[in-house]
């Protein structure tokens, strides 16, 4: 039996938000080989239909952006880049429910003392202990490649 090392799997990573981080994630993932975007969901009707890779300046990838939430927690993903405008702790739930990683680039995970996560919410009821949450609180212009890079996060909860 041959067992496949983290280095060498290709990660199927969805771009939920299409503003200042979710343009900067999607431009890394679109051309890393260690990741297969499957998935872009924008809010914005005129980048709906267009390519991708397109939409952030860089040669097609073959994803259409959409506008539509319930095709894209349909997809087989590994792990979604969540970077809505505004952050729904409902939609986390359930794409962690439908056995998707997620990782956030902010929003209101926390209550006002920082308290993880905030209440009415447990990481066990957000997901299957086989999906991790993880919050990286980026900024635009301030990402690195550790909250962009997932593998990295993979395990890790704040």
């Amino acid at each position: 039996m041959t067992l496949e090392s983290p280095a060498d799997k290709k990660y199927r990573v969805i771009q939920w938000g299409m503003g200042n981080v979710g343009t900067v994630a999607l431009r890394h993932f679109a051309h890393n080989p260690a990741f297969e975007v499957v998935g872009v969901l924008c809010n914005r009707p005129e980048k709906v239909g267009k390519d991708a890779g397109e939409l952030v300046g860089t040669r097609p990838i073959g994803v259409l952006a959409t506008t539509d939430n319930a095709e894209i927690e349909a997809l087989d993903a590994d792990c979604v880049f969540y970077a809505p405008l505004w952050s729904d702790p409902d939609e986390v739930c359930r794409l962690l429910r439908s056995g998707k990683n997620v990782v956030a680039s902010g929003g209101a995970w926390a209550d006002p003392q920082g308290n993880y996560p905030k209440p009415g919410y447990t990481w066990t009821a957000m997901g299957p202990a086989n999906t991790v949450p993880a919050v990286c609180e980026a900024a635009p212009g301030f990402l690195t490649h550790k909250e962009l890079g997932l593998v990295p996060l993979r395990g890790v909860v704040r």
